[in-house]
């Protein structure tokens, strides 16, 4: 009966180590601002992410001035765009994009209309507008606050993942570390310790195993699927998934080598008994 129990427990600690890596790596990633910094600029370094961004900013700029030739903004913008990543202007709008960030995710809103996430470029537009060769185009553009504001996700739009999030984040600690309690009990009550803790590092790089594949295959096309409505950005949410799941696979890596230690670990020290006996 203690072998059974055990094992069923095991499976447990295993399927629990899905939410609580992702906890792990919300509270880790996420909601350390320079961690997300770090991650925002691995985005903005990706070459698809960096023509989506010349393209709406050179847009805004011919929004506000139609009479600035197309081809002299999009040189422009898609210079100063590369330049981005790592960048004072870059860094400045991922504080602000995290600070938001943080108050939709904690409750903690100072402001009314602080009920999205931006990437504000504003600083961006107005370089490009002053890179510009005054012999073309010597007048002055009049841009309102909202230009070069790019709304990466809306609460009205997603209010229920919101309010998960929340919740989520929240608990994060305790989804954390559930796995790793269910597991010690697991050992602690087998029968055969030695099996337990062998089966237990076994089944903990399985699911992280597991966990890369579907991150690279199911998950990724039904999220990118869902969140992609106008085709032509595919390219650069694919690069944006690509930039987050490697953040996640480079952690679940430790839990591979975490999981394998174990189980090592585990049959040596059971051999070992054997031999003894």
């Amino acid at each position: 009966m203690r072998t059974f129990l055990s094992a069923i427990l095991l499976i447990v600690a295993a399927l629990l180590t899905f939410p609580a890596t992702l906890a792990v790596w919300e509270q880790r990633v996420l909601m350390d601002e320079a961690q997300f910094q770090q991650l925002g600029n691995e985005v903005l370094a990706k070459e698809n992410v960096q023509t989506a961004l010349a393209t709406r900013i050179s847009d805004e700029v011919q929004r506000y001035e139609p009479r600035l030739q197309g081809p002299i903004v999009d040189a422009a913008a898609e210079s100063i765009v590369q330049r981005l990543p790592d960048s004072p202007p870059g860094d400045l709008a991922l504080q602000t994009s995290h600070e938001l960030l943080v108050r939709l995710v904690r409750g903690e809103r100072l402001e009314a209309e602080d009920d999205r996430i931006i990437l504000d470029l504003r600083p961006t537009v107005d370089e490009v507008i002053s890179q510009i060769p005054r012999q073309i185009f010597d007048a002055d553009v009049q841009l309102d606050e909202d230009a070069g504001r790019i709304t990466l996700v809306a609460e009205e739009d997603l209010s229920l993942p919101f309010r998960l999030a929340r919740w989520f984040d929240g608990a994060a600690l305790y989804i954390a570390i559930a796995p790793a309690v269910v597991f010690l009990i697991a050992v602690v009550i087998a029968s055969h310790r030695r099996t337990a803790l062998a089966l237990g590092g076994a089944l903990i790089a399985v699911s992280a195993i597991l966990r890369i594949v579907l991150m690279q295959t199911v998950i990724r096309d039904a999220l990118l699927d869902a969140a992609i409505i106008d085709t032509s950005s595919r390219a650069a949410a694919v690069d944006v998934y690509d930039a987050l799941t490697a953040s996640l696979i480079s952690q679940d890596v430790i839990f591979i080598a975490a999981g394998a230690i174990l189980a090592g670990f585990g049959l040596v020290a059971g051999a070992f008994h054997a031999h003894e006996h």
